[in-house]
C-alpha cells in the first residue's frame, strides 16, 4: 500500500507523472493527510487482517513529497500506527527525494524502524537537468547531504530510484553509485509517456534509452554477484530464466498496488492518473473492510489483472513472456486503449536481446547467475534454461 501523507512537492521534476503530465487532481487533495484519515488506514489495516490473519503489510509512505508533512506529525503518525497494528507485520518504507532529510528525520527514521528510499537520476550533471526546484536550482547538492546523512546513520537505506535520462550513459551512471556513493541497490525506471505524449523525436529517444540499459547492465554485472542489486536488471535476469519479476515494467500482468489518496480514497496504481480515460475513482474510502471492497471494485480488478489485454505484435514477440508488453500506462492510446505494445518496446527489445545473447555466451556462469537470483528472487524457477525462456 502506498500512503500518499502529503500531496505537493518541494521541487519541480519536468517527468514527474502527479504534476506534469496534465493531471489536476491534486489541487482538490489536502495537503497534508488529516488525522482521520490516519485513523482509518489503521482501522483497514486491523480489519483485513482480522480476515485474513497470515497476511503481512507493506506501508509505503509517499507523496509529493512525504517529508513535508514535518516531524512532529509523522511522529504522531508513527506512534500511533506502530502501537494500533503491533500485532500485525507492517514493513514501513517511505520514497523521498532526500532534501528535507536531517538529524531530526534521522532519529524519527531510527526510531520507527523506516525503510528509506530515495530518488536520485545518476551524477550531478543528469540528476541537475530535471529534478530541480520551482525557482530553476539544481536539487543535487541537497539530495547528496540527505543521502550522507542517512550513509553515517544507522537508518536502513537500500538505495536509489532513478529514472533514465537520455543524455546519461548507463555505465557511469552505475559506476556513479557503486563508486562515489557506495550504493549497492538501485532500480532503473524508464520515464513515463503513453501514446498520447510522446516526442517527435521519439525513435532516436528510444535508441538512447535502449543504449543506456545495455551499457548500465554490462556495467552492473560483474558486480552482481557479489550482492550489488539493481531491481529492473535482476527482475530482467530472472524472467529470462523461469522466474518471477519485481518490476511492472517486465513480466507483470497487472497494477496491484493499492494508492491511498491524502482524502482517505482507494485508488488503482497512481501512474494510472497519465491515462485519462481511465476511471480511477473507486469512491472508496479508509475504514473497516475498505481493503476487501477496494479488491472487488471494477478500476482495481481491470488495474491488477491484464492477462489477456495485449495486441498481436506482443504476443507474436519472442520476448512476450519475458516483458509481457511491457508496463500497463505505457501502453495507452486513446484509440487502442492499453491493447498497443509499449511505447519503450525498441529500447525494451534492445536490452533484451543483449542480456539474451550474453548470457547465452556464458555458459559457465549460467548457475551461478542463476544461484544469485535464488537469494535475491527466492520464487525464481532456476531449473528453467536460459535459452529455453525466450517465449
Amino acid at each position: 500500500m502506498v500512503f500518499k501523507v502529503h500531496s505537493r512537492c518541494n521541487i519541480n521534476c519536468t517527468y514527474c507523472y502527479m504534476f506534469n503530465k496534465g493531471d489536476e487532481a491534486f489541487r482538490g487533495m489536502p495537503r497534508s493527510v488529516p488525522w482521520e484519515v490516519v485513523e482509518g488506514v489503521a482501522g483497514m489495516i486491523k480489519d483485513d487482517h482480522a480476515c485474513n490473519p497470515t497476511n503481512d503489510y507493506s506501508l509505503v509512505f509517499h507523496g509529493g513529497e512525504p517529508l513535508l508533512i514535518g516531524h512532529d506529525y509523522f511522529s504522531r503518525i508513527m506512534a500511533y500506527l506502530t502501537q494500533e497494528l503491533a500485532s500485525i507485520k507492517v514493513r514501513y518504507t517511505i520514497q523521498t527525494n532526500g532534501i528535507l532529510i536531517d538529524s531530526d528525520w534521522i532519529h524519527l527514521f531510527q526510531k520507527f524502524n523506516v525503510v528509506v528510499g530515495v530518488s536520485l537520476d545518476g551524477p550531478p550533471n543528469i540528476n541537475g537537468l530535471n529534478r530541480k526546484g520551482f525557482d530553476g536550482s539544481d536539487s543535487t547538492p541537497r539530495v547528496l547531504a540527505g543521502i550522507a546523512k542517512l550513509q553515517e546513520s544507522e537508518v536502513v537505506f537500500p538505495g536509489v530510484l532513478c529514472v533514465v535520462q537520455p543524455e546519461a550513459d548507463g555505465a557511469e551512471t552505475v559506476e556513479y553509485f557503486l563508486n562515489e556513493l557506495g550504493i549497492e541497490w538501485f532500480d532503473l525506471l524508464l520515464p513515463d509517456y503513453t501514446y498520447e505524449d510522446i516526442p517527435d523525436n521519439w525513435d532516436d529517444l528510444q535508441v538512447r534509452f535502449g543504449e543506456f540499459l545495455i551499457s548500465a547492465f554490462d556495467a552492473w554485472f560483474p558486480h552482481s554477484r557479489r550482492g550489488v542489486s539493481c531491481r529492473f536488471f535482476d527482475s530482467l535476469l530472472s524472467k529470462l530464466t523461469g522466474g518471477p519479476s519485481l518490476v511492472d515494467t517486465l513480466g507483470r500482468d497487472g497494477l496491484g498496488a493499492v494508492i491511498i489518496e491524502t482524502n482517505g480514497l482507494l485508488e488503482p496504481h497512481d501512474v494510472l492518473r497519465i491515462c485519462p480515460e481511465f476511471a480511477r475513482d473507486t469512491g472508496i474510502q479508509v475504514g473497516a473492510g475498505a481493503l476487501q471492497r477496494f479488491r472487488e471494485s471494477a478500476s482495481y480488478r481491470l488495474a491488477s489483472n491484464l492477462d489477456g489485454h495485449h495486441c498481436n505484435d506482443c504476443l507474436t514477440c519472442d520476448f512476450f513472456s519475458v516483458c509481457k508488453g511491457g508496463h500497463y500506462i505505457h501502453r495507452y492510446s486513446r484509440k487502442g486503449g492499453f491493447l498497443n505494445k509499449s511505447v519503450h518496446c525498441k529500447a525494451l527489445t534492445m536490452v533484451m536481446n543483449h542480456v539474451y545473447d550474453k548470457l547465452s555466451h556464458d555458459t559457465e556462469n549460467i548457475e551461478a547467475n542463476k544461484t544469485v537470483l535464488d537469494n535475491r528472487l527466492p520464487a525464481a524457477n532456476s531449473s528453467i534454461s536460459v535459452t529455453t525462456a525466450r517465449r
